[in-house]
């Protein structure tokens, strides 16, 4: 990707209500709550949308055992753990975690010199993460004077350094 690609960040009520023809040449990444599964409000081809689902949970919602778990690339272990969890507690919420990261790099992969719009259900935590955290990685501009979510911020670039382009 180079230095033209374009950033959004979006809330989802703002998405939905967008023209379908600003979405030539752009890409979204969808991120949506583990509690809606709701995907069927799309006005783009579905090829260019990631569909992610993790909850906005801050750093400090996060157990010193869960941290230690979600710093390792065992997706089994991950998915495991959470599914048991949320079988014992229906409140369960999924943090930000591995398999994420690796579906957002495989997918700007495959969309070199494409815009992105990141969106989740108000545009202010999860998607101004990932949007600022995308803009660093390539090398384009951002601007949004929010913080974005401070778990996804803190994982992503922990991945980021322990699984370069190189090592994924």
């Amino acid at each position: 990707m180079s230095n033209n690609t374009k950033i959004t960040t979006t809330s989802q009520f703002e998405f939905n209500s967008m023209d379908p023809k600003l979405f030539s040449n752009t890409i979204v990444i969808s991120i949506r709550n583990s509690t809606d599964f709701d995907w069927n409000n799309f006005n783009i081809d579905s090829k260019f949308v990631l569909k992610l689902i993790f909850d906005d949970i801050r750093d400090n919602q996060i157990s010193f055992f869960e941290k230690i778990l979600l710093k390792t690339n065992h997706l089994k272990l991950i998915n495991l753990f959470y599914k048991y969890k949320k079988n014992k507690d229906s409140w369960t919420m999924i943090p930000f975690h591995f398999q994420h990261y690796l579906e957002i790099q495989k997918f700007i992969q495959n969309y070199p010199n494409y815009d992105i719009i990141v969106h989740c259900e108000f545009g202010r935590s999860r998607s101004v993460a990932i949007s600022r955290l995308l803009a660093k990685q390539l090398h384009t501009e951002y601007e949004n004077k929010r913080p974005g979510n401070d778990w996804v911020l803190k994982i992503y670039e922990y991945y980021q350094k322990k699984y370069s382009k190189n090592n994924c």
